[in-house]
Parts: structure tokens; sequence; C-alpha cells
């Protein structure tokens, strides 16, 4: 029975995640809701199942299943981030900060912890401190891309120099099947202007 429930589990996974990609985000919730069913504990559909509600811009119904995964296990980097993520998209970067911060108290080795830090004490009108966590960011993994876009974005007011130094890497370290346009489309504006 358990076998097969796990089996369940993976089938219903797989038509989520089938679903998501094509955009029919109600099938996909649906399949989440079933899979809770099984294993009400399930993180990862629960994580899912809250970018899905985000997705749909449901975003009190994905606070409260994000929240739910650290409930269920507070040290869930994955759960944490996507709050962090979540608070940074609807302007309430003091929470973000708030949620990353608990996380740097037990797991400091992060540089997309790192990064959403830096963007939150961004938007909270604290830029050095943002360079900070973004350096920290390319401390930990050098090749990491989001850390040398922000930093181009900062450093663009203060040191032109180091701005596009960060843009270039930033456009030379991103695959641009796998990147974000606009993010792309940025750097290269902000480079032309510099």
């Amino acid at each position: 029975a358990e076998i097969k429930r796990h089996a369940r589990i993976d089938q219903l996974l797989d038509q989520a995640m089938e679903a998501f990609d094509s955009g029919d985000y109600l099938r996909a919730l649906g399949s989440y809701r079933a899979i809770l069913k099984l294993d009400p504990e399930h993180l990862m559909t629960l994580l899912n199942m809250g970018n899905v509600l985000q997705a749909l811009e449901r975003d009190d119904d994905a606070e409260t299943v994000y929240r739910k995964t650290l409930s269920l296990n507070p040290y869930y980097v994955f759960g944490s981030v996507a709050l962090a993520k979540l608070y940074l998209s609807t302007k309430r970067p003091a929470e973000a900060r708030e949620v990353l911060e608990k996380v740097l108290e037990w797991y400091v080795g992060d540089s997309e912890v790192r990064v959403y830090l830096g963007l939150a004490l961004g938007f909270q009108n604290n830029p050095q401190r943002a360079i900070e966590e973004f350096e920290i960011a390319l401390k930990l993994d050098a090749d990491y891309a989001p850390a040398h876009y922000y930093l181009g974005i900062q450093y663009q007011k203060i040191d032109l120099a180091r701005s596009k130094q960060h843009l270039r890497a930033y456009l030379s370290s991103t695959d641009s099947r796998s990147a974000n346009p606009r993010m792309i489309a940025t750097a290269k504006k902000i480079l032309k202007k510099l």
C-alpha cells in the first residue's frame, strides 16, 4: 500500500508539473490537492502549490502555504526563499528581510538567500548593506549571475567601472535561454549608457 501511495504521489507530481508548464494552473492545483490528501505534509507539493497560487495572483493563499512549509520544517530553505520572494514582489521588504535573516542564523552559505536579502535591503533604501550582501553572494559563488546583475545596478550610481564590470560578468555568465529576458535587456541598456 505504501509503495502504491508513493507511486501515485509521483504520478500526480508529474501531472501537476506538466499542467503548470502548459499554463493550466487550475489543473496543477487539483493535482497538488490530490497529493495533499495522500500526504498532508508533502513539502515539495506545498511549495509548488504556493508557486501556482502566486502565479494566479492569489498572494494571501500563497503566503499561507509557504508559511505552512515553514511550520512543518523551519529549516526548509526553499520555503523561506519562496516566502521572501513573495514579500518582495508584494512590496514588503521588511518582512522579506526578517525571513531571510532568520535563515542566516543557521545557514550562511547560500548565494540566493544573500541576493534576496540584498534586494530587501535595497528596497529599504540601504544600498551599502545591499552591496555587502551581493558581494557575500559572490564570495560564496563567484559565478552567481544574479549577484553580478544587482551589483551592476547598485554600482551605476557610485562606481561606473564596477557597474560595467558586474553587468558584463552577468551577461557573460548568463544562459539567455534560462535567464530573465528583462534582466538581460536592462543590463544591456545600462551598459550602453555607461
